[in-house]
């Protein structure tokens, strides 16, 4: 593996693993932790666009709040059913499981009403309608904290139905990076690890052809970045020292390679 092989693995995209500190996670995270803080639980809502990093926010809160001495049940699966959710939150609180879902109800309601706690569910735009009803009645009983992290448009649509339109509720938007956060992230990422050379290529121009094909999408910028190394790390094998450093080409090639439209 050479050394751009190296800094290419440097933006692989591994959920979970890093925290970037843009405006908006911060906005986000301060919003979330504020909210928690207080007597009221209404259910709270993350939206973003794919690849805005909701799950990373989510990873971010569960370590944060485990640090404060929270209970924290992150699920990344969609539920079937309301007794499949009470089964697996009484299985995650180490509740005896015996009987149906509604007569674990009770002893669910007294465990978390006792015990700080936030019960997390990623990609909760693909939760059915009776997993929804179920959430707004566990919720109702005041002793549930839940963040339901979903796409924004699908989340939209749900928001607005009967089930959360007229329950309080609060809603916290993952917005993109701008320019500068995207060029602070890459060189900070690459000169964390020793690319200093390489963090210096990526000047404003490069920068600026990055952001017009990802428009700061968080996911699609490590993936462009990734190949975009993993090209020029072609190029040195070949000795084609033209593509060892970013230009138009390459990138257009890492937006091919990606997926990602041209703006």
């Amino acid at each position: 593996m050479n050394r751009y092989e190296e800094a290419a693995e440097l933006f692989a995209d591994r959920v979970g693993e890093e925290y970037f500190d843009s405006r908006s996670a911060e906005t986000a995270k301060h919003i979330f932790l504020k909210l928690l803080e207080k007597e009221e639980r209404p259910l709270l809502f993350l939206l973003g666009e794919p690849g805005s990093g909701k799950t990373h926010m989510l990873k971010t809160l569960e370590r944060v709040l485990t640090d404060k001495g929270w209970r924290v049940f992150l699920f990344n699966d969609p539920f079937e059913s309301g007794d499949e959710l009470t089964r697996r939150l009484a299985a995650a609180a180490a509740i005896a499981v015996d009987g149906d879902g509604e007569s674990l109800k009770k002893p669910l309601v007294d465990a978390f009403g006792a015990m700080p706690h936030l019960v997390m569910l990623d990609e909760a735009q693909l939760l059915n309608e009776e997993v929804f009803e179920y959430i707004r009645i566990l919720n109702d009983t005041g002793a549930f904290r839940f963040v339901m992290a979903m796409h924004r448009k699908e989340g939209e649509a749900i928001l607005s139905k009967p089930h959360f339109r007229s329950r309080s509720h609060r809603v916290v938007e993952m917005g993109g990076l701008d320019r500068g956060e995207i060029r602070r992230y890459a060189q900070k990422r690459l000169e964390d690890h020793g690319f200093d050379t390489f963090a210096a290529m990526l000047s404003e121009r490069e920068i600026g052809r990055l952001y017009r094909y990802t428009r700061g999408n968080f996911r699609m910028t490590k993936r462009m970045l990734q190949s975009l190394f993993s090209l020029m790390g072609e190029a040195r094998e070949l000795g084609r020292e033209k593509f060892t450093r970013p230009n138009a080409t390459l990138w257009c090639m890492a937006a091919l390679d990606t997926g990602v439209e041209h703006a």
